[in-house]
């Protein structure tokens, strides 16, 4: 229940009864960026502008029951094998490789990577990525939460897998990068590949709740931020490299290069479009508000100055500053604690080409989000998935999956649906 826990109160779920059902389909009009300090009147996500979706997207098992994982985190499609997947469990550190080709599935074990581990509820192995260069040099990185002593902090760390793709080599792994944290919750989730073959993380505030230390805004720290890496060059006195465009690189007032976005309260899940490349973000609200955004180069989200659309507190808010606002909040009638997706880039359904498909995981509901060129943002209720959502995947040809926390991998079916 770990991972359950963890979103439940970093969502402030527990302050909330199970709510009212979610209907219909949203249509957010007239939606447009906003730079500012203002975010008043930028767009509407409630009940007076819903219709209804016909038909509703389908969860297929890509395996049986008797494959599920404990508690897993992320799915990674293996770069190489057609139907194969790595599943990482956050308690556990054990990395399944599932093979679904068959239509029956199996198992084996991909990697043992649990030692040391920070073990708070809301703590574990969090996300693995395969570096984009993976077929010659077999190369996985890992994020996972340690605790030495007293100390915790949280690890991005460097794997080897066998020549033939099917298992972790080496005892102990490279440390590339280790953030200091001060609480056991809030250390966002994902790592990922750009297409500029950097390594993003996101990080998230460190807590405690709130935000109460302003290190979502404090430019001395990697909390509460989007960080950008080299992990192919070694910059002075670092065990990584600093990719020489990253936006804070030469400004003053202290920032620390690694950032390339600021204003973060908990990315648990962000992707990158892989035709666009943009970044998409689910952002897992304090009290009110879950958000999603498209994240670029030097921008400041806002967290803990503004929750989502709204101003949340003026202790950290500096003058002059440009805050961008999500492209969409939802509130609390509809959810409690977004686990960001993909846009769907696959071939099964057309219509839905460039459809953002997000999740709320307390709630199950699976949504699509769609952008107008005009800026309009229609959103979709696509249907409630059998478990809680803790993370969505995307195989090589970009058809979308869905990881159930109670241990399950499906595939979203969209084939029978039309977007319209």
């Amino acid at each position: 229940m770990g991972v359950m826990r963890r979103l439940y109160r970093a969502s402030g779920w527990n302050r909330m009864g199970a709510g009212s059902v979610l209907i219909g389909c949203l249509i957010l009009a007239g939606w447009k960026d906003v730079l500012g300090s203002d975010s008043e009147g930028v767009f509407r996500m409630d009940r007076t502008n819903t219709v209804s979706l016909v038909q509703r997207a389908r969860f297929v098992p890509v395996h049986g029951p008797e494959l599920k994982s404990q508690l897993p985190t992320c799915a990674l499609a293996h770069p190489e094998r057609d139907g194969a997947w790595m599943v990482l469990e956050q308690k556990t550190g054990r990395v399944w490789l599932i093979e679904t080709e068959s239509g029956k599935g199996a198992r084996t074990v991909f990697a043992e990577l649990g030692d040391g581990t920070a073990f708070g509820p809301w703590e574990g192995f969090l996300c693995i990525s395969a570096h984009p260069e993976f077929k010659s040099n077999r190369r996985l990185f890992v994020k996972r939460d340690v605790l030495v002593g007293e100390r915790r902090s949280t690890r991005v760390e460097e794997w080897l897998v066998d020549s033939d793709g099917l298992k972790v080599v080496g005892g102990r792994p490279k440390i590339v990068l280790e953030v200091p944290v001060a609480s056991e919750n809030h250390h966002g989730g994902t790592i990922a590949f750009g297409r500029d073959g950097m390594l993003y993380v996101g990080m998230g505030d460190g807590g405690p709740q709130e935000d109460p230390n302003g290190h979502a805004q404090d430019p001395t720290s990697l909390l509460g931020k989007m960080l950008r890496i080299d992990v192919d060059r070694i910059s002075v006195g670092r065990t990584y490299g600093v990719p020489g465009d990253n936006p804070f690189r030469r400004v003053r007032g202290g920032y620390r290069p690694e950032i390339w976005a600021v204003g973060f309260r908990e990315p648990w899940r962000f992707s990158f479009d892989r035709e666009t490349g943009d970044l998409w973000v689910g952002d897992v609200g304090q009290l009110k508000h879950e958000k999603v955004a498209v994240v670029r180069a030097g921008e400041n989200h806002g967290w803990n100055v503004f929750e989502g659309p709204a101003g949340f507190s003026d202790r950290r808010r500096s003058e002059g500053v440009q805050y961008r606002f999500p492209v969409l909040s939802y509130g609390r009638e509809f959810g409690v604690s977004i686990t960001g997706g993909y846009v769907y880039r696959g071939g099964l359904n057309p219509t839905f080409r460039g459809t953002y498909i997000f999740a709320d995981y307390v709630r199950r509901t699976v949504w699509g989000l769609r952008r107008s060129a005009d800026g309009a943002v229609t959103v979709r209720i696509l249907g409630d998935a059998p478990e809680p959502v803790v993370s969505f995947a995307e195989d090589r040809k970009g058809e979308i999956f869905v990881l159930g926390q109670l241990g399950t991998l499906y595939r979203l079916v969209l084939d029978e649906l039309e977007w319209r």
